[in-house]
């Protein structure tokens, strides 16, 4: 009979001999009750763990040094540099200061839940911060084999309300920001280059003023580490035009970047995403458009030209195209659905509003030997010519025959 007992977890090792041991450890604090249950030096340790503080660290399962420790480790240390200084961020601004003295198989998601109530505010930030701590916990479950599993996996981030993710914008949308927003301003410039180009916002901070006058820019990509280069389209390089004569008379001319910021350094990510905010609400986008959504935009113009998922991946700076496929998922599985909506709508304008069910089971007789030939009719078109709801004529049994024929494989 198994026996379970609240706030003891059981780890099972296998030995050199081929036998299996099982030990068992105290959940809040991590530390190794001796023995079994119903011995009494087992029963006698877990007392005397229960009646310590909860949560303070008996043995050095902290999340402290849990930190210390991934910070170590392999996977820290081949990091990106811009998500190594993210996730240090977070772990030093918003983890540490919490959570710091805690053992970690104490701390649970409702821990997690109320820390990202502290900034409800920005749903971003929380979001951040979850995935973060998702990953030291990771590293607790397979790097240091504290925990057998991670509380956080799975669980759903805080979002503004109405948040779903970044569309892409239609050509309407991209004709709305350009009158809302002239050549001349910050904003304007900055969405010409991220349409043109796919790039994300810290990359569009760190564009050379001198590329920008040659007509073509090759930057290394700052999450990737992939090299991208692109020409300089022509609405980029109207906006740029404007854009310097704008510093220029305003007594600022521009230097070694196109959006400098203080000590001829690039112009700060959220200074420039501040800006594409302002710039998005007076063209009327909803409150959750952000720069990222031109990068979809670049993408699904490239996929309605023609252009192959391998290069769209190159454009976008992936490394695989697998992610191509997934900025333009949505666009393409929606097009396949058009196409089966028009194809039912084109069926049900030859159906005959008369004729008798002998006709009609007739009809569905010869829909099925005709489809048969051209591989089968698909389930929606069975579904479509059912005797006993629709009256179908031969007009229509020879469209849905064409249909299923221009639909089997090869």
């Amino acid at each position: 009979m198994k026996v379970v007992l609240k706030g003891v977890y059981a780890k099972h090792k296998k030995l050199a001999s081929g036998s299996v041991a099982t030990y068992f450890y105290h959940r809040a604090s991590g530390a190794r009750v001796p023995g079994r249950p119903g011995d009494v030096a087992f029963h006698a340790k877990l007392h005397a763990l229960n009646t310590r503080p909860v949560g303070v660290a008996t043995v050095d399962h902290s999340f402290k040094r849990l930190v210390d420790a991934y910070r170590k480790s392999v996977g820290y240390a081949e990091l990106k540099p811009i998500t190594k200084k993210e996730y240090d961020r977070h772990i030093d601004q918003s983890l540490m200061p919490v959570l710091g003295q805690f053992a970690v198989e104490a701390i649970t998601r409702s821990h997690m839940t109320k820390l990202m109530s502290n900034h409800a505010a920005t749903p971003t930030k929380a979001r951040a911060i979850k995935r973060t701590a998702s990953v030291l916990w990771s590293f607790a479950v397979d790097g240091m084999e504290w925990l057998q599993q991670n509380p956080f996996h799975g669980m759903e981030g805080r979002r503004r309300r109405n948040e779903e993710g970044q569309a892409p914008l239609s050509e309407d949308d991209i004709a709305t920001f350009r009158r809302a927003n002239p050549p001349g301003t910050r904003a304007r410039l900055a969405f010409e280059i991220g349409l043109g180009s796919a790039a994300r916002i810290l990359d569009i901070t760190r564009v050379p003023a001198a590329a920008m006058r040659s007509g073509t820019i090759s930057m290394k990509t700052s999450k990737t580490g992939a090299v991208i280069v692109f020409s300089v389209t022509n609405q980029m390089r109207a906006a740029f035009a404007a854009w310097e004569a704008a510093c220029a008379a305003a007594g600022a001319p521009l230097g070694r970047w196109v959006f400098a910021g203080k000590k001829d350094q690039p112009l700060h990510k959220r200074t420039l995403s501040k800006a594409m905010a302002e710039a998005f609400a007076i063209a009327g986008f909803d409150i959750g458009t952000r720069t990222h959504a031109l990068r979809y935009s670049s993408a699904i113009r490239l996929l309605e030209s023609g252009r192959d998922y391998d290069e769209i991946a190159e454009h976008c700076g992936h490394s695989m195209a697998a992610m191509a496929k997934k900025y333009c998922a949505k666009r393409r599985r929606g097009a396949r659905r058009a196409a089966v909506m028009d194809d039912f709508d084109a069926c049900n304008a030859d159906v005959a509003q008369s004729g008798t069910p002998e006709d009609a089971a007739a009809t569905v007789a010869m829909v099925a030997d005709t489809t048969a030939d051209a591989g089968g009719a698909p389930v929606w078109v069975a579904g479509l010519v059912r005797a006993d709801r629709i009256r179908v004529t031969a007009a229509a049994a020879r469209r849905v025959a064409q249909m299923a024929a221009r639909r089997a494989p090869g």
